[in-house]
């Protein structure tokens, strides 16, 4: 039997191919007016910022990444279908910020179309499976009108987060007719919902409002804002209660907005996702890709990827949530949650992700062997992919994209010949080297960064000399900004860089970017990232509560559009 789906599906994935997930250009700006966040019964930003200081996101249509949509197909059929047959979606870099969650990235293409398909289909047959069991009188030979009803409503709402529209439930009714007409009840409950799992209020979630335009912007209806919430804090459709909220209108309540994102993010899930975003900040969200020749390094054992990832996923959640923690304590603790194979690499015995006390040599989120690893080559460390990662990650600089034939050039200009060179001696002798002078301009912003991790080696351990040589870890911050200045190693520089404004900011871009789904511009709504990075720092450095400051901003339930 050949399912059929509707020809305005067809046209919109079609066009979707070529989609970039936004409905306008340019920036993020609206005109002058009030201040962010002066409606409603909370305080908004207690500064001068007029809205064109806001970091306003466009108008868009935002589909959904692979978790999240497998997280929708099981909260709407109880059945969850396996991540790895869809597409990854992978990490778009545009800048400072690298996420696999931005919007401009997230496009249908064909292999998704097939993907989705297949997965509708299983999806919506245990669906009706379990209506089955229950006697549900749609599987009937003929269900009635209310029967149907009924049906449509409930899986609709599930389905789209939000009641189904008249010509919407009128469209499924004639297809639901026509189907339970040739094969009953049973089979065109199967076929009409695995055609909604692939429809494109399914498959993508819109940010467009009532189609009411203000001096530019928008402003999302409540159920559009239930799923940026939900899916922005849980990567999961918004729950009945949400929903609930949504349909009685209360979204646009600040308090009541607070009170879900508190809840949400005090679940299960809301744990999950935050402990996500710091695997993506600290690069080891793909750990899994990472290989090593293990007669090397006999400790990368069969599953060790799996631990590193746990490790990092383990210790943001016992920190910010169990021990109620701060940023400050992710980079600075003293401690982590190991298990037997970890416990290895970390010289000390461990089982089950316990908590165990960290040796002196290491501190907080960046001494993981998962975040050296991430940034180590197969068989060396990387002073370039370490440096990077710090001054993209913790302040917000761009690093700019490597000529063509880069590496192939660094043989001879920034590594000697010497094979037992340390990575400081290969680092000095490109400094030296005149034909080096290119390659050094570009480096010297971050190599030396990179430097204050390499008592470590490239799966993580610590190692005080290399090739019988102690190994000096000292580096040196001259970035223009107020931590600049000489530590012991990077990760005591870093839990400095956060202390600052400069440091602030930068992580506040970071989670907003992450959050919004669309790289946060500098430039763009300057005043209401310091009004943010300053309620960071009021509160202690507690991150759930700069999320929940950023969800009652009016940014995040305005959209502009282009005029």
């Amino acid at each position: 039997m050949k399912l059929v789906v509707f020809g305005w599906l067809s046209a919109f994935l079609s066009l979707s191919l070529a989609c970039t997930g936004e409905t306008a250009s340019g920036p993020g700006a609206g005109p002058d007016g009030d201040e962010p966040g002066k409606d409603g019964n909370a305080d908004g930003p207690a500064s001068t910022c007029r809205v064109k200081d806001e970091v306003l996101v466009p108008a868009r249509v935002y589909r959904l990444s692979a978790q999240q949509w497998v997280n929708t197909v099981e909260a709407a059929t109880g059945h969850r279908p396996d991540p790895s047959r869809l597409p990854e979606d992978g990490a778009e870099t545009t800048g400072y910020s690298i996420f696999d969650n931005v919007a401009a990235a997230l496009v249908v293409q064909e292999r998704h179309v097939s993907a989705y398909h297949e997965l509708a289909l299983e999806a919506a047959e245990r669906l009706v499976a379990s209506r089955e069991k229950g006697a549900d009188c749609i599987v009937s030979q003929k269900p009635g009108k209310d029967c149907v009803d009924g049906f449509l409503g409930d899986v609709g709402k599930k389905f789209f987060r939000r009641p189904l529209g008249d010509d919407e439930r009128a469209r499924f009714a004639g297809y639901f007719g026509v189907n339970a007409q040739k094969w009953g009840g049973k089979t065109a409950a199967r076929l009409t919902a695995a055609v909604m799992m692939q429809a494109p209020q399914f498959i993508f979630r819109t940010e467009l409002g009532d189609g009411s335009v203000s001096e530019g912007r928008i402003r999302m209806t409540d159920h559009e804002v239930a799923s940026a919430l939900s899916y922005g804090l849980t990567d999961r459709p918004p729950d009945e209660l949400l929903l609930e909220a949504a349909s009685a209108g209360k979204l646009g309540d600040r308090g009541e907005l607070r009170a879900q994102a508190r809840r949400l993010l005090d679940g299960k899930d809301g744990r999950t996702k935050l402990a996500d975003f710091f695997q993506q900040l600290v690069g080891v969200k793909d750990i899994a890709t990472v290989a090593r020749d293990k007669a090397v390094f006999p400790d990368f054992v069969e599953g060790i990827t799996k631990s590193m990832a746990d490790e990092t996923s383990t210790f943001v959640q016992k920190v910010l949530f169990d021990a109620e923690g701060s940023l400050t304590d992710l980079f600075t603790a003293d401690y982590s949650f190991v298990d037997a194979k970890l416990a290895k690499i970390y010289g000390v015995t461990g089982n089950g992700f316990e908590k165990v006390s960290l040796p002196p040599e290491r501190m907080g989120l960046l001494s993981q062997p998962g975040v050296l690893a991430s940034s180590s080559h197969p068989a060396m460390t990387s002073p370039a992919m370490r440096g990077v990662r710090t001054m993209q990650k913790f302040l917000c600089m761009a690093i700019p994209t490597p000529p063509a034939g880069a590496a192939d050039q660094a043989s001879g200009k920034i590594f000697s010949n010497d094979p037992k060179a340390t990575q400081r001696e290969h680092w000095d002798f490109a400094r030296a080297n005149k034909e080096a002078s290119g390659c050094v301009a570009c480096h010297a912003a971050f190599w030396s960064y990179g430097l204050g991790f390499e008592q470590f080696d490239p799966i993580g351990r610590h190692r005080p000399t290399e090739f019988g040589k102690t190994i000096d870890t000292s580096v040196v911050l001259e970035a223009g900004t107020s931590a600049d200045g000489e530590y012991p190693n990077t990760m005591a520089m870093v839990a400095k860089i956060l202390e600052t404004r400069e440091g602030r900011e930068c992580f506040t871009m970071q989670i907003g970017s992450y959050v919004a789904g669309r790289e946060i511009d500098p430039t763009d709504g300057a005043c209401e990232v310091e009004y943010l990075a300053n309620k960071l720092q009021d509160s202690g450095y507690r991150v759930q509560d700069l999320l929940l400051d950023i969800v009652q901003l009016d940014s995040f339930r305005d959209r502009w559009v282009k005029p």
